[in-house]
């Protein structure tokens, strides 16, 4: 792919998200459909099919956010097909025979695209088909060969891309979708077509969620008022005490979970304090779901939490019947201390230190800490991701047998911090021991790779690699200088693809291992768009290229 000249970003996101706490309200003006503005976060369904996109209204243009649905299957229809050989290509959504592109013509203008082109008809042999070509200028904003994608009027005539969407609180910082338990065979399971979304949103200091099922979006919005409704944001909870409520503590930024999704914890940028939620999937008697509970904050803290990251729960814990015995634990970086912190939810009795919990009421504690000594300064850590897929491995490999569980519960996990004293992705691994409680999933770091300007964010995804197969990798988001680099833990370095994206990649969503569908989503936030990007290494040509522009660029109001 045609590599770009670094430039700077004109907006300080980071800055602005850490420092600025008063949120005045919008100026009344509604959010339009279709459009994208200020992505901060995304996540794709477990069926692959549909892609959800919160917007936060970052510089208050309009009077809230807003909650996207999006459609997976039209998205891929639209956006253009890498290939290396003509094999490789089959017929486009028009039903016309295709061919790659691999030699210079007068219709490629002697620039081949490597990307599925019509053999015949109106769009023969042009690499964006149907849409227009970026024009250089447009390519330093949004790197994409085509042009962007109208979501609610595509160029290829077959109706919108969107869904459904809802109207949220503005300044929405992140988004998590967690399946539904369902019963399967006597167990629960992650349901494949119902889901939670949960949303931290610091212009209201609150925890929304969203319940989806088939795309569609249910957050006691109506047809009259597409806002999402008071009972589906989390302001305040009522205690063990009736009379005492827990108010939730202001700037909310990262947020993670239970794989259950029944426990959350949210740090808050400003403050030394993470909160603590418990999530019910049970519905009401009135027939409306049932919303998460605030019902522990963690004071003391260093301040300027911001990376939370769920640890993944051995399997042995379940079958060895030992779950009061199991504290969820949950790993938080600082911007202004040079450690990881590791907090538990103590469940009711067990307590900690001495302490007996409320009879109905886990407590999140900070159970202990790790220092980053692999940088030469270490504070500054952002974004932070587990990878627990070497003790997945084992566990598979046990059969159900317990003992053979419980030596695999003492597995250590990779974990990845993405660090700005100096840039760098720093690399882990807990020191785990044979009992899962206390501080045993504690991490040390051992090792670090240079990055460029502003690493941000981590995520764990796959690649397609040359043989065709799913490869795990970890991501590592760098705001300020607009890339994306690809480490590979088992051969232990960088890829040598640098994904070259628009400015201010700020979020990261991929389809489903099990899909093998090379495609990534990326969240743009400075200028107001998603793209559709390749993670298939079989066709190095357009590795990292940009498919498809999801929403025209917009660059924001401050910078005008």
């Amino acid at each position: 792919m045609t590599r770009r000249p670094f430039f700077s970003i004109s907006l300080a996101l980071p800055s602005a998200l850490v420092f600025c706490a008063c949120i005045p309200a919008g100026d009344g003006v509604a959010p339009p459909d279709y459009v994208s503005y200020f992505p901060v976060g995304l996540a794709v369904d477990p069926t692959d099919k549909w892609l959800y996109v919160v917007n936060s209204d970052f510089d208050l243009q309009f009077s809230q956010g807003t909650l996207q649905s999006l459609d997976v299957q039209r998205i891929l229809e639209i956006a253009r097909h890498p290939c290396a050989t003509d094999a490789d290509c089959d017929v486009s959504a028009f039903g016309e025979a295709q061919r790659c592109d691999t030699e210079e013509s007068d219709v490629n203008d002697d620039n081949p695209s490597f990307l599925c082109v019509d053999v015949a008809g109106k769009y023969a042999g042009l690499p964006c088909g149907p849409l227009p070509e970026n024009t250089p200028a447009a390519r330093a904003v949004s790197p994409g060969r085509c042009g962007p994608v109208d979501l609610g009027k595509p160029v290829d005539g077959r109706g919108s891309l969107q869904v459904d969407s809802v109207s949220i609180s503005a300044f929405a910082t992140d988004l998590l979708l967690v399946p539904r338990p369902v019963l399967e065979g006597g167990a629960e399971v992650p349901s494949k077509t119902q889901a939670r979304l949960f949303l931290p949103v610091r212009g209201d200091s609150s925890l929304h969620f969203v319940d989806v099922e088939a795309g569609k979006l249910d957050c006691g919005q109506t047809n009259d008022e597409p806002e999402c409704s008071d009972n589906y944001r989390v302001l305040q909870s009522v205690t063990s005490d009736p009379n005492v409520y827990l108010k939730t503590p202001v700037e909310p930024f990262g947020l993670a979970s239970t794989a259950d999704g029944r426990s959350l914890v949210m740090t808050h940028q400003t403050t030394g304090r993470a909160s603590g939620f418990r999530n019910d999937w049970s519905t009401q008697s009135d027939g409306t779901a049932t919303p998460p509970r605030l019902v522990s904050i963690r004071d003391g803290m260093p301040t300027n939490p911001v990376g939370v990251a769920s640890v993944p729960r051995p399997a042995y814990v379940d079958l060895a019947d030992d779950t009061l015995n199991y504290q969820s634990g949950f790993l938080v970086t600082f911007r202004t201390d040079a450690s990881v912190h590791l907090l538990r939810f103590f469940e009711p009795g067990l307590g900690a230190g001495g302490a007996s919990a409320a009879p109905d009421q886990p407590l999140l504690f900070d159970v202990g800490r790790s220092l980053i000594t692999a940088n030469s300064v270490g504070s500054d850590s952002r974004g932070i991701a587990i990878d627990d897929s070497t003790r997945k491995a084992a566990e598979n490999a046990c059969g159900g047998e317990v003992d053979c569980l419980r030596k695999a519960a003492s597995v250590p996990l990779d974990v990845y911090v993405a660090n700005r004293t100096p840039n760098s992705l720093l690399i882990g691994r807990t020191d785990r021991t044979d009992a899962p409680v206390a501080t045993s999933d504690l991490p040390t770091f051992h090792n670090n790779i240079p990055l460029t300007a502003g690493p941000s964010r981590v995520v764990i995804g796959y690649v397609i690699g040359h043989d065709g197969e799913p490869a795990l990798r970890v991501f590592v988001l760098c705001f300020d200088s607009a890339l994306i680099y690809v480490y590979d833990p088992t051969r232990r370095g960088l890829e040598p693809q640098v994904i070259y994206t628009g400015r201010g990649p700020h979020s990261l969503a991929f389809m489903s291992r099990d899909s093998k569908a090379p495609y990534a989503f990326v969240g743009h936030f400075t200028d107001s768009y998603v793209a559709v990007i390749s993670l298939d290494q079989r066709y190095p040509e357009t590795f990292g290229a940009t498919l498809a522009i999801l929403g025209t660029p917009t660059p924001p109001r401050a910078s005008r």
